[in-house]
């Protein structure tokens, strides 16, 4: 507050402000960045994007301070600084030319914990802040509140962090929140200023405990619904998925995988899915349904079970824009349920898919392709077949089936007739 004679100054009946313009690290090691990868692999760096010409002094806490000026890098955010472990430029275009500060070596020989501060021209133009592959201690900054057009925060295997500040629900125009791996223990809570922003990727695998979806946060996922296209919450220990997710029909790539859910049912209405990954051995009541699914192209159904597989006939014939499994050895993990699969996907197909896909029939329905070309199978040892692969009797091309006596000539007709591609030992 400013006074003179007493009085409290104003101008243009405003009081003045006290702009923040920094952010404070804690870091440790000999250097920065404080690399988790090998020293020079390429994903180790730090750096900051600005939407104007700007410039950040560094203050290292060993008696060293620098100041740098944000380059160009001619990509979508025009300015740029940052530090890589090597202190050489990288390959993709993440810190070339004006934007590298190289690294610093801190000079006072002490490779404990130390806080390191940057401060901005104007902290309030900063658009983006990643940190990559790079140890950070303590809380993230209270001052990131300050940072009023920040879109992007990155924190991809920062390790020690142990918390976010309740400063960012100052923020209201982040669309990426990227955290992977980023704290030392998973938050058991997911800030409630991420749901002030218009959050377009939240990523936190690793990242939170999300087995309490009150307590966690996690039912409030809605409040991002006219916005949100991608979400991972991979390894959260999620168990029960909110009602509230089947509201966000925006999602077009949803990664749950890694965790015991027991209710996919709430997915059945997220019909702009392309990407899903998930975890199927917890479920109570079977496979879900998958009519409003038909955009879905790759699928990583881990941990299959035979009973689930019995269900593919039935279940899974909304997914009629069905490209490939993603991980297939994660899908199928024994020969049993290698052997069930060939069985019951082959049903599918034949009974859905088309064996002229230029036919009035299969252009009529609007998915002339469907379960067409799918790209499944792995050389892992317990994908054998005890039969060859060969044309069953009455077999035609892209006229009939025949009549398939075993797995191996199911195989041949899903290669030949419908374009699969199988890998197999």
């Amino acid at each position: 507050m400013y006074s003179v004679g007493g009085k409290t100054v104003s101008v243009e009946n405003k009081f003045p402000e006290k702009r923040v313009n920094t952010l404070t690290f804690q870091v440790q090691g000999d250097q920065f960045p404080d690399y988790v990868l090998s020293f020079n692999d390429t994903r180790n760096y730090v750096y900051f994007d600005s939407s104007v010409p700007n410039s950040v002094t560094a203050d290292w806490g060993d008696g060293e301070v620098e100041t740098f000026n944000f380059g160009t890098d001619g990509s979508a955010n025009p300015y740029r600084v940052g530090w890589k472990a090597n202190g050489q430029p990288t390959t993709n275009n993440t810190l070339i030319g004006d934007t590298l500060a190289g690294r610093h070596v801190y000079q006072d020989g002490n490779s404990g914990l130390r806080t390191i501060t940057f401060t901005f021209r104007d902290l309030s133009k900063i658009t983006s802040t990643i940190f990559s592959f790079t140890r950070l201690y303590g809380q993230f900054p209270l001052e990131i509140g300050s940072a009023t057009n920040l879109k992007t925060i990155e924190l991809g295997r920062t390790n020690f962090l142990t918390g976010l500040p309740s400063t960012l629900i100052s923020n209201k125009n982040i669309e990426f929140f990227i955290f992977s791996d980023a704290f030392v223990n998973k938050l058991s809570v997911i800030p409630d200023g991420i749901f002030e922003n218009s959050v377009i990727n939240l990523r936190g695998s690793s990242s939170f405990d999300l087995s309490d979806r009150i307590s966690s946060n996690f039912f409030k996922i809605n409040n991002l619904a006219d916005s949100i296209t991608e979400l991972n919450l991979e390894s959260c220990s999620i168990t029960m998925l909110p009602k509230s997710l089947s509201e966000c029909v925006l999602l077009s790539d949803l990664r749950i995988g890694d965790n015991p859910i027991k209710n996919p049912e709430v997915l059945e209405s997220l019909f702009n899915l392309d990407r899903l990954y998930i975890d199927c051995d917890s479920f109570e009541n079977g496979l879900f349904e998958t009519n409003n699914l038909t955009k879905l192209r790759s699928f990583w159904s881990r941990n299959l079970t035979e009973s689930l597989i019995f269900e593919i006939p039935l279940k899974w014939t909304g997914l009629k824009s069905l490209t490939n499994f993603v991980i297939f050895q994660d899908v199928v993990g024994t020969n049993i349920i290698f052997q069930a699969f060939i069985e019951n996907f082959y049903t599918l197909c034949t009974e859905n898919g088309f064996l002229n896909p230029s036919s009035t029939e299969a252009q009529n329905t609007g998915f002339p392709e469907q379960f067409r070309d799918i790209s499944w199978g792995a050389g892992n040892d317990w994908f054998t077949l005890s039969d060859p692969i060969q044309a069953p009797s009455g077999f035609s091309q892209g006229i009939s089936n025949g009549t398939p006596a075993n797995q191996g000539e199911k195989i041949y007709v899903l290669i030949n007739n419908y374009g699969h591609t199988i890998t197999t030992s």
